[in-house]
């Protein structure tokens, strides 16, 4: 089965103590010592250790997850601990630089700082397996002292058993389509069933060549948001100043009209107008910054190609359009990827100038801010905390559904007048010790020796029982109190593939936050303007009205008119339709992907559909920046060939 790929899955039927340890080589030692314990707690009561399944799943848990044996991490893609993108790339490195045991979907499994196991740890993990299992054979063998009279150990008497057991062993921890989990995760357990079961379109990680081009891509997005930034700042520092040298000329040209009025005041005015002048030639040096730097051009191309490459970046992690894995080339993804941002490279500085700036100069490290190089997710702590929160919950839920089984089932047993009840019949005493003779078949005669919480349960009184339940009622309640308040949620890695709702959740659902941010305070400041203008309106007829200061009006109209360039300039009454028609899109969208069924969610032509309408909604929105400033800049265009033209033919 494992050769033709089927998944197999073993499960761990004993109860486990949770190991823990800072590294993997130490888990794999803890784990080693917590299962000869409890070997030699079986051995003191008479019984063998002969259930080899739940020894191999047990031990799959060391090898490849936390030490937690009753914790089944999700292999959904997607789904795992997020990691950063040089995380990743570091534990792909060091996976073929060391050469890992198993393959490398089960690595989503593992809480990335836990070292990937490797072959060599493996090879010794199931050598030390196969002597421990045969030993407490040898040591439950009836005959054992009249075969060690006779020179026999047990690596002679099972020397066939224990090459074919360990190789055994090495074949299913090595095993891509094998998994091991305990019983008593059932969420998990169904989860893992659920997601083996499906044939999922994404890739469970990203390989080494995608996520260094992911690295790559995230940096020139970080550079182009970075410069962005910078162009807007100094965009709206330069037309605000621009402005504001404007009115205080006016005003000062008004006070020094004022002024003239009386002789006294003739010194003071030839001043003013000294100052006049040099308002005038600081307002043509703002102007010509302006047009050097070119910041409003610049910083729209930027935002606007910048929006563009996170949208060809979560349109891969999507693995939706031109990065659609074919069944026969899982690496053309890949190749599309490095393709696109290339074709992103040369659209960045196509019509711009941006070519004789310093765009590809060395940028400090506090610029990057999807963990590129370094850095942990920020919400990863309380993350697991919640899901340990919420596995604990489960596991309680699962033992008081167990506990009231057992309450009902002894009840009934009662009614019907059996003495042994449900369990006294299931639960069985040790097998015969002709069953672990090397010749029999081991683990199939010790399940009913198992410490399961069935037999638990058998063997308490209905007192015991009772209160039990009592306490895990509680335990529940409280637990559930703190649990209850934690909403189901991803994290977005900024590498890992994406499933449809996590990019509803992680893209659509953010930006429309984003978005309903904005439209409140944009209409604020809107609000604010258009009664700042009512005032200067009602200012100015009174102004006017008021002889003696009548000159003033000129200053009045001078603010007014700074507010209406300032306003044109913002525009925040198309930036306000703009973001609502971007939150109505999104809710429409989000709307029909929620109406739809399971079937219809597997579809790759929905898939598809949800993804490429998403990002054509976001960059709709941010592309109407750099059309906006190309119609303008056409219609500016225009008008000066045309003034050209007519000079021309009044010259001729």
């Amino acid at each position: 089965m494992l050769n033709t790929k089927v998944p197999v899955v073993f499960l761990d039927l004993r109860e486990r103590k949770v190991c823990t340890a800072t590294d993997r080589q130490s888990l794999i030692e803890a784990g080693m010592r917590a299962f000869q314990d409890s070997c030699d707690a079986l051995h003191e009561a008479g019984r063998c250790e002969n259930l080899d399944v739940c020894m191999i799943a047990y031990f799959y848990e060391i090898i490849y997850g936390d030490g937690n044996p009753n914790s089944t991490v999700s292999l959904e893609a997607g789904d795992g601990n997020p990691v950063p993108i040089h995380e990743a790339i570091k534990m792909h490195r060091q996976r073929m630089r060391v050469g890992a045991g198993g393959a490398g979907n089960k690595y989503r499994r593992m809480l990335h700082k836990l070292q990937p196991v490797t072959n060599e740890q493996i090879a010794e993990l199931c050598a030390w397996m196969t002597r421990l299992v045969h030993t407490n054979f040898w040591r439950h063998n009836k005959d054992r002292e009249q075969k060690e009279k006779e020179g026999k150990t047990y690596e002679t008497h099972y020397s066939g058993e224990m090459q074919c057991f360990e190789l055994c062993c090495r074949v299913l921890l090595s095993s891509e389509s094998f998994y091991g989990a305990h019983i008593d995760d059932t969420k998990g357990l169904t989860h893992l069933l659920s997601t083996l079961v499906k044939l999922d379109r994404l890739p469970a990680e990203n390989t080494l060549e995608a996520l260094e081009l992911l690295q790559q891509a995230w940096i020139e997005h970080d550079i182009a948001v970075h410069l962005a930034a910078g162009y807007k700042r100094m965009a709206r520092l330069l037309y605000s100043l621009y402005l504001f040298i404007g009115l205080v000329i006016v005003t000062v040209t008004t006070v020094t009209g004022y002024l003239l009025q009386t002789p006294d005041n003739a010194e003071i005015a030839a001043h003013l107008q000294d100052a006049v002048f040099g308002l005038s030639l600081f307002s043509s040096f703002v102007l010509t910054i302006g047009a050097y730097f070119n910041p409003t051009k610049r910083g729209r191309q930027l935002r606007a190609s910048a929006s563009t490459l996170q949208s060809i970046i979560w349109r891969f992690r999507a693995r939706v359009g031109e990065f659609l894995p074919p069944p026969n080339f899982p690496k053309q993804p890949d190749y599309n990827l490095c393709a696109a941002i290339a074709s992103w490279r040369r659209e960045l500085v196509a019509g711009t100038d941006l070519m004789s700036t310093a765009l590809e100069k060395k940028y400090p490290p506090h610029i990057f801010t999807h963990l590129q190089h370094d850095g942990e997710i920020k919400e990863l702590e309380d993350f697991r905390k919640e899901q340990m929160q919420a596995h604990e919950l489960d596991v309680l839920n699962s033992r008081l559904l167990l506990l009231q089984k057992s309450q009902n089932l002894r009840r009934g047993s009662k009614k019907n007048g059996d003495s042994h009840g449900f369990f006294g019949r299931r639960v069985q005493v040790a097998p015969a010790e002709d069953d672990l003779e090397g010749g029999g078949k081991r683990g199939e005669g010790g399940a009913g020796e198992v410490e399961s919480s069935f037999r638990r349960n058998s063997e308490m009184g209905p007192e015991e029982e009772q209160r039990n339940i009592v306490e895990l009622e509680k335990k529940i309640a409280a637990l559930s109190a703190v649990a209850g308040n934690f909403k189901p949620r991803y994290i977005d890695d900024f590498q890992s593939p994406v499933k449809p709702m996590q990019y509803v959740e992680l893209r659509l659902l953010n930006h429309r936050e984003f978005y309903q941010v904005r439209i409140p305070r944009c209409y604020m400041w809107m609000t604010f303007w258009q009664i700042v203008m009512a005032v200067l309106t009602v200012s100015g007829a009174v102004l006017a009205y008021i002889k003696s200061v009548s000159q003033f009006v000129a200053v009045s109209s001078a603010v007014a008119a700074a507010i209406t360039s300032w306003g044109a300039y913002d525009d925040l009454g198309r930036r306000i339709e703009r973001y609502t028609n971007a939150v109505r899109s999104i809710n429409e969208l989000v709307s029909w992907w929620k109406s739809l069924d399971d079937v219809d969610h597997a579809s790759a032509e929905n898939i598809t559909r949800l993804i490429e309408m998403g990002e054509n909604i976001i960059n709709s929105e941010r592309q109407s920046w750099l059309t906006a400033t190309s119609s303008e800049d056409k219609k500016n265009a225009k008008e000066d060939d045309k003034q050209e033209e007519e000079s021309w033919a009044k010259f001729a």
